[in-house]
């Protein structure tokens, strides 16, 4: 059994590392450890801050698995209603000609629904990381199947609105978005392994709580 010397230090060094944290907001953050095993709870302004937070904790020393159970609460600017946030994300997608051909996003209430069909693991990971940094968006459901043969649909994204006809804000949340799937590009289709934005190391969103919503 772990030492409560040692279980005091690993939380105060994963709350350290999320203060310090430039893409954490840390102040709505309760962090608890059980013999390396760290809780995650309270809340964080955005899906992004969600996913980056436990990163952050996978990331410290000694730590062996993460539980994030943090709520997102949007701030009331960051809101989006389903038909402007499905909007949003759809144009995302065509902007990150994310090999996500036929892969179609729908929003309820903040929560964004993938489905569709890519042909690797790597590009339905891809398209995830399209939407996780999209104002107004509060969890990601990735539905999205693997099939062969799906690359075949590529001629069908001829049909997509062109790049120049997105939003200026748009192509700089694409922009802030191809930093997470740069990290993200390796994932397998077993098993889709997010990764910080800016760094190698990753969490296993399986092992996170699906984010509460207000």
């Amino acid at each position: 059994m772990m030492k409560m010397g040692r279980t005091n230090d690993i939380r105060a060094a994963v709350m350290d590392d999320l203060t310090f944290a430039p893409d954490v907001d840390a102040s709505g953050i309760n962090v608890e450890d059980r013999d390396g095993e760290v809780v995650l709870a309270g809340s964080v302004p955005s899906y992004a801050q969600y996913i980056e937070a436990a990163a952050v904790a996978s990331r410290v020393a000694g730590v062996t698995d993460v539980h994030n159970h943090l709520e997102v609460a949007l701030p009331s600017g960051d809101q989006r209603d389903d038909f402007t946030l499905t909007a949003t994300a759809n144009d995302a997608l065509t902007l990150g000609r994310t090999a996500a051909v036929g892969v179609q996003a729908t929003a309820e209430n903040g929560d964004i629904t993938l489905t569709g069909a890519v042909s690797s693991g790597a590009e339905r990971a891809a398209a995830e990381a399209m939407i996780i940094g999209l104002t107004g968006v509060r969890s990601v459901t990735n539905d999205i199947q693997i099939r062969d043969g799906a690359a075949d649909l590529v001629d069908a994204a001829q049909s997509r609105l062109p790049p120049e006809k997105i939003s200026r804000k748009n192509r700089n949340t694409f922009s802030r978005s191809r930093k997470i799937e740069a990290a993200i590009s390796g994932a397998t289709a077993s098993s889709v392994l997010v990764r910080s934005r800016w760094k190698s190391n990753m969490v296993n969103p399986a092992k996170m709580t699906r984010p509460r919503t207000e």
